[in-house]
């Protein structure tokens, strides 16, 4: 969602399309100043700062000036085009409303946390091809209590109840029993991935249904 020419995102979705992919994991909030060792360049037709409020400098690292009561409504409506694009090649977006690699974000359990939750589910939860993702790397940045609380409230804000998840650093560390919670997201890097995948699909241990993000 940082290219400011939609027609690279959508050449993306379809270059991922055509290689029989059906589902993308993205950010609707965050930003990162570095892309983990991949030579990725910003300028002026992309960035690595994903703003869905007005910003005094959203191109601010650290010192976006963030006005979280006001929605940068543009950027919605991008992303709702993103989403009829994908909707129309039968792709699922997880939408994963933030990530750890950055500290300005509405606080934990706040008014503008939950203001910015329940309108994404009210703009965002008409499509049928999205499922929701607290955060990556979640248990960096937020706790099991807090993932409770906001996974239960945000099942109540969808009306059409798409299936939600949590994408932690830990994988013990996920709200599974809970009725909000819908599907399992996980990433391990080993080379172990068969025995994962059976581990995780163990019906003995009376889990949800589970992926794996490799």
């Amino acid at each position: 969602m940082g290219w400011r020419e939609e027609r690279f995102i959508y050449s993306a979705i379809e270059r991922l399309h055509g290689l029989k992919i059906n589902r993308i994991r993205l950010l609707l909030a965050g930003a990162m100043d570095t892309m983990l060792g991949e030579p990725v360049m910003t300028g002026e037709n992309f960035s690595m700062m994903l703003r869905p409020w007005i910003a005094a400098a959203p191109e601010s690292f650290d010192r976006p000036g963030i006005d979280y009561t006001r929605f940068n409504v543009p950027y919605w409506q991008k992303f709702e085009r993103m989403l009829r694009f994908a909707r129309d090649r039968d792709m699922i977006i997880s939408v994963i409303q933030d990530i750890s690699m950055h500290k300005a974000q509405p606080a934990a359990g706040s008014e503008d946390e939950r203001r910015y939750l329940r309108y994404a589910a009210a703009r965002l939860g008409a499509f049928s091809n999205i499922t929701w993702d607290l955060g990556d790397d979640l248990d960096t940045f937020r706790d099991e209590k807090w993932a409770h609380e906001t996974g239960t409230l945000l099942e109540t804000w969808d009306p059409y109840h798409h299936l939600a998840s949590s994408h932690p650093v830990h994988r013990e560390h996920q709200d599974r029993a809970s009725a909000w919670f819908g599907f399992t997201s996980i990433q391990d890097w080993s080379r172990k991935q068969h025995a994962l995948m059976l581990e995780e699909a163990d019906p003995d241990e009376n889990r949800p249904y589970d992926s794996a993000d490799q």
